[in-house]
């Protein structure tokens, strides 16, 4: 999905560290120090959390939604994989 995430305590959300550039993540609207609250409207506590809830999207082609806070704003994105033919 194109992003690196970090936990810095179990009681805090997931920080994106990395965006890649044009990935699925970039095209979302995520941005580095985003905190990632849910991946299609579950919580997500923990960097492994979130690589099963990613992966768990079936088909690939269908879009996970995203909800992070920013700026102290809560945001919902939509990413979608990218699929290769």
């Amino acid at each position: 999905v194109g992003i690196t995430i970090s936990a810095a305590s179990p009681d805090r959300p997931l920080v994106v560290s990395s965006v890649e550039a044009a990935g699925p993540a970039e095209r979302a609207g995520m941005r580095v120090q985003d905190r990632l609250l849910q991946i299609d409207g579950i919580a997500c506590t923990s960097p492994n959390d979130a690589v099963r809830l990613f992966s768990m999207n079936s088909p690939a082609a269908d879009p996970i939604t995203v909800h992070v806070l920013r700026d102290k704003v809560d945001r919902t994105g939509n990413l979608k994989h990218d699929v290769i033919e």
